[in-house]
């Protein structure tokens, strides 16, 4: 994937290069052909004024376009901002449990809030004493 991005913007970079080059020849020809129908020396003086003008404009639009072109390709090759995420899960306990007196069913330890984890949906106890490891059973509130 990063050889194509990579590919894509070298390839952006050489037709804006592309670009560059003919919108700095189309410049220079009509700067040439304006300066040309101010001379004195020119068989029909003025009648290259237009044609001069036309090709300015259109060198600068295609300058115009380069830029384009040129920042499209600086903008492929940045790096993509980081993206954090935060996954928080609510446990909705149908039965009665009392979070402050949660003993190990194993040694009768008390457990403290860190011994609690939800994984996979299921609400599961570590005890940190004996490392007894056990899913919680919840008792139905009828």
């Amino acid at each position: 994937m990063k050889q194509a991005k990579t590919a894509g913007s070298i390839a952006l970079l050489a037709g804006g290069l592309v670009f560059l080059c003919a919108g700095g020849l189309l410049g220079v020809l009509g700067a040439l052909y304006i300066l040309a129908a101010h001379s004195e020396d020119a068989a029909r003086p003025g009648t290259d004024l237009g044609k001069g003008i036309g090709m300015l404009v259109a060198g600068l639009v295609v300058w115009t376009v380069a830029a384009v072109i040129g920042f499209l390709a600086w903008r492929r090759m940045q790096p993509k901002p980081e993206q954090k995420v935060t996954i928080h899960q609510e446990v909705e306990l149908t039965g009665d449990i009392d979070l402050a007196s949660l003993k190990c069913e194993k040694c009768a330890a008390n457990l403290d809030k860190d011994a609690v984890a939800v994984k996979e949906g299921a609400l599961l106890i570590s005890c940190p004493y004996c490392g007894a490891a056990y899913q919680v059973v919840e008792e139905p509130k009828w």
